[in-house]
């Protein structure tokens, strides 16, 4: 394992010079239903978004991120954990939120999304 950290490493320096990154770059590992999930990385203490996790991820903390561990159901959809609901395919959640104009500009951001193409039950974020 640790020349696969090291090699990962070496790939984020490059990455962070090629890009001009300001943060430490992200990898997200997808987890299928038939897997297992890597060992070394804990559950976070609490529930967190999708995207709280990158968020934490490019300041340094890696996760663990089971089904379990996810709030917001929108990210976990698109992970393909779950199933999209009405709500959110509707567009009623993100009108209702504020986020666009019209039920329909926001069923249309949904129904255009990129869904992952398997199921899976979690990710690793680090």
């Amino acid at each position: 394992m640790s020349n696969v950290l090291a090699q990962n490493s070496e790939y984020a320096k490059v990455l962070k010079e090629v890009m001009k990154l300001r943060y430490e770059p992200v990898a997200i590992r997808l987890i299928r239903e038939d897997e297992e999930f890597p060992e070394g990385y804990q559950e976070p203490a609490e529930q967190q978004s999708h995207c709280q996790s990158i968020f934490r991820a490019k300041n340094g903390q890696s996760f663990k991120m089971p089904l379990a561990c996810h709030n917001c159901m929108v990210g976990a959809s698109a992970l393909n954990m779950v199933d999209t609901s009405e709500k959110i395919a509707s567009g009623e959640f993100h009108a209702g939120i504020g986020m666009h104009d019209s039920p329909a500009a926001a069923a249309k951001m949904i129904a255009d999304r990129k869904v992952v193409p398997f199921r899976s039950k979690g990710d690793v974020v680090c």
